[in-house]
């Protein structure tokens, strides 16, 4: 090959080359000017979800808070299995991603929307609603087991809190000391009297204040966690401010928290989130547990009952007046019989007679005192009625006599009428039942329990079945109607 060939040669790869570093530039041009992908991206979606988590536990009331409490958990531990896979890759187009991973997405939206429908109008029915949109959620997140080598939690336990222990009894030691020395009697003033000794005045009993800790600790919480890779990293789990690091497998971690870590109130109930985080390369991995810390008092119960009862009515009947007129010199009695008005009948251990006029004359001159008659009740009655006898009576030949009596009596009737007996407010205790009184003839039954200071239940006759955290025990006939409140019952 000449000069001239290779020359020519050269010429042509250079040419080539540059079409090529054209292309090139042309391709990359093209690629930036390409338009976005519509739509959020995956981490937006992640941080919409996070936000909604946190405005509807903060909004939550007490009911909704124990009432969802699962569905709540459920689509935390979704959300932060999101997360962990997508919140790392900044810019990535929602519609990129797998059907499963939409699907969690989705579900986890439709049941924060459900939940925020409820605590603007809480209702059953609404409540039945978002409890429907649970079961996507945890079908979601039991799709996503295998899918990837990363971290994934499916349960744990526990999710609800017991209450705090009372104040325990302590006993605190009082120092030795000597008994005093006692003069022998005359009697024993020959034998010897044993010396004084220190003795031990064993424990002096005393009752803690609430705000002070007994001497006996509360036992720890242990929380055990079950899903996929849990061992990919060192896993720590944080609450209160004290961080527990775990003992546990490939698909089990388990700690063991204090109890004062997750605190507590009196009469409310509080949700805590323990923080899951389990270091994987380079990266930080968190998931949220929440848990429902049950208050110290559980609340309150007041039982209604409708019962039949038999009054006893009365009012004074007067009856009308009775006449009897004598001529001079003669004895005339008038008897009158009375019956009661219909549904009545006579009190006869009231009943009096009323003499309301005697008169007496001799010739034109009025004198009462020429009147011997009077009024009595005839004591041939028949049964139900009432008989007065009117007499006058001339006290010397010549008067005529006239006389003016009436009876009066207390009239009877039994109606049949109802009342509502009120047992009062009787407090419930997580460590004792409470015995209600229930009387075997009640028409109706209604009990007002107040849980968790603002869950308000309603129950009617009859009473069965039970509440989140409250069971009832009705006995077959009468007797009492004994409530439970047990950390184990809830919903």
């Amino acid at each position: 090959m000449d000069d001239d060939d290779r020359k020519r040669l050269r010429r042509v790869l250079g040419a080539v080359a540059l079409v090529a570093a054209l292309a090139a530039t042309g391709a990359g041009w093209w690629r930036a000017t390409e338009e976005p992908p519509e739509g959020p991206s995956a981490g937006d979606r992640v941080a919409s979800l996070r936000a909604d988590r946190a405005a509807l536990l903060a909004r939550a009331d007490p009911e909704s808070r124990v009432r969802l409490a699962r569905a709540l958990a459920d689509a935390s531990l979704l959300t932060d299995a999101l997360a962990v896979r997508h919140d790392h890759r900044a810019g990535e187009p929602f519609a990129a991603l797998t059907q499963p991973h939409r699907h969690a997405f989705e579900a986890v939206d439709a049941l924060n929307e459900a939940v925020a429908v409820v605590l603007d109008r809480p209702s059953p029915g609404l409540r039945a609603d978002a409890l429907a949109r649970y079961r996507p959620v945890a079908d979601s997140l039991a799709r996503l087991a295998g899918t990837d080598p990363l971290p994934l939690v499916l349960d744990y336990t526990p999710r609800v809190i017991a209450p705090r222990l009372a104040p325990q009894e302590i006993a605190l030691a009082q120092p030795p000391r000597a008994l005093p020395a006692i003069e022998p009697s005359p009697r024993a003033a020959s034998e010897a009297s044993a010396p004084s000794r220190p003795t031990d005045a064993g424990p002096l009993p005393r009752y803690l204040p609430e705000f002070a800790a007994g001497e006996a600790r509360e036992p720890p919480v242990v929380v055990e966690i079950v899903g996929l890779a849990l061992d990919a990293g060192p896993a720590v789990l944080t609450v209160g401010g004290v961080r527990v690091t775990a003992l546990g497998e490939r698909h089990r971690l388990r700690f063991e928290i204090p109890r004062a870590a997750l605190g507590g109130d009196a009469v409310r109930v509080r949700t805590v989130e323990p923080l899951l985080q389990i270091r994987r390369g380079g990266r930080l991995l968190s998931f949220r547990l929440p848990m429902l810390v049950l208050p110290d008092r559980p609340g309150s119960v007041a039982l209604d009952e409708r019962v039949r009862e038999i009054v006893l009515e009365s009012q004074t009947l007067v009856s009308r007046n009775c006449l009897a007129r004598a001529a001079a010199g003669e004895t005339r009695a008038t008897r009158r019989c009375f019956d009661p008005p219909e549904g009545w009948r006579f009190d006869r251990d009231s009943r009096r007679v009323v003499v309301v006029e005697r008169l007496g004359w001799i010739e034109d001159a009025p004198d009462p005192t020429l009147n011997a008659g009077g009024v009595e009740f005839a004591p041939d009655e028949p049964p139900g009625q009432i008989c007065v006898v009117v007499t006058a009576r001339a006290a010397v030949r010549a008067a005529r006599t006239a006389t003016v009596g009436r009876f009066e009596v207390a009239l009877l009737r039994e109606r049949a009428t109802t009342r509502v007996r009120r047992s009062g407010v009787r407090a419930l205790d997580w460590q004792e039942p409470l015995r209600l009184p229930l009387d075997p003839e009640a028409l109706e039954r209604k009990l007002y329990v107040r849980l968790l200071d603002g869950f308000d239940i309603e129950v009617t006759n009859p009473i069965a079945g039970g509440a989140p955290f409250l069971g009832f025990v009705t006995p077959t006939e009468g007797g009492h109607l004994v409530l439970v409140v047990d950390p184990a019952l809830a919903p």
